[in-house]
């Protein structure tokens, strides 16, 4: 076995770790799973802009389309890219 593991240490693969795990808890959602304080589906939204109406499929495909977005721009950073001063995900800055 292996203990090598990895680091994410730039703003570009922090912020696509984010929108991966956003995605994975997204999908969880949708097959029915709960967690407490704002559902995930309702953190993404937020973060697209998208209406409260918005179905969790189309919020997973614009997660999706952020992250290759991400993927073939990595040398630039995500507020950049998407125009925000603050991460949109944690609240905090980049």
């Amino acid at each position: 076995m292996s203990d090598q593991g990895f680091v994410v240490d730039t703003p570009n693969g922090i912020f696509f770790f984010q929108l991966a795990s956003l995605k994975a808890q997204v999908r969880l959602e949708n097959l029915g799973m709960k967690s407490r304080g704002k559902s995930r589906t309702a953190i993404a939204k937020r973060l697209f802009g998208l209406p409260p109406n918005t179905k969790r499929d189309t919020v997973i495909s614009y997660l999706q389309d952020a992250m290759n977005v991400l993927q073939a721009n990595k040398d630039q950073h995500p507020k950049d890219l998407f125009g925000c001063e603050v991460n949109p995900v944690t609240g905090g800055g980049w």
